[in-house]
């Protein structure tokens, strides 16, 4: 490869950190102003931030700063979304302090698995890691046929998506087949749920009246 694929990889690399990032923001946001979290994926968010943690730790164990600073943002603004969740307090979400506890215990030792677990294994995980996304998908499909309302934030998804997008091109120039693999899983199901979101919009919005 050229000379430029490193800078081309380190830009995309820093591009999908970004995104990866800002993707929690408008859900949490909005949970925390509404107080209602209705058609979001508690298990989804939950598992985010398991994956972000075995990212953590994989991280440095490849010496891949860019990974590292993005999945430690990451999981700083995915807690922040779990507290908005727990605070909600509907449905799923009714779940105590405690639980914050029990996530805080499984993102250490999913940490640690990714530093010093065995290689064949870690691997495994980082590509399950990208199934994060399919308790999401489940809750807009039952919302898309209930016609049901939803408060689950369509700027979130399209930032997962691109964010994956900026990933394949890291995972491909660096290269690594696990970042790939996963990113690639990551566009697929963001945009099922996107696609699952604007569907059910549609069918929620009345038809007008024709005179």
């Amino acid at each position: 490869m050229g000379s430029w694929s490193p800078a081309l990889a380190t830009t995309a690399g820093v591009s999908g950190a970004f995104l990866t990032f800002c993707m929690a923001v408008p859900q949490a946001w909005a949970i925390w102003r509404d107080r209602t979290a209705l058609g979001v994926s508690y298990t989804t968010w939950v598992l985010f931030c398991l994956s972000f943690s075995l990212w953590i730790g994989y991280s440095i164990r490849v010496s891949n700063e860019v990974i590292l600073g993005s999945n430690i943002l990451s999981l700083a603004t995915a807690s922040a979304l779990m507290v908005g969740l727990i605070r909600a307090g509907e449905g799923e979400h009714s779940h105590g302090p405690w639980s914050l506890a029990a996530l805080a215990a499984g993102c250490v030792a999913l940490t640690l698995n990714g530093l010093f677990g065995p290689r064949g294994l870690v691997a495994v995980l980082l590509l399950s890691a990208v199934f994060v996304r399919a308790p999401q998908l489940v809750r807009s499909v039952r919302s898309y046929r209930a016609v049901a309302a939803s408060e689950v934030s369509r700027t979130s998804w399209w930032l997962s998506l691109a964010g994956g997008a900026c990933w394949m091109v890291h995972g491909s120039l660096r290269p690594d087949r696990n970042i790939l693999l996963a990113s690639m899983g990551v566009v697929v199901l963001s945009a099922a749920v996107l696609g699952f979101e604007y569907a059910a919009e549609r069918l929620r919005t009345p038809m007008p009246i024709s005179t």
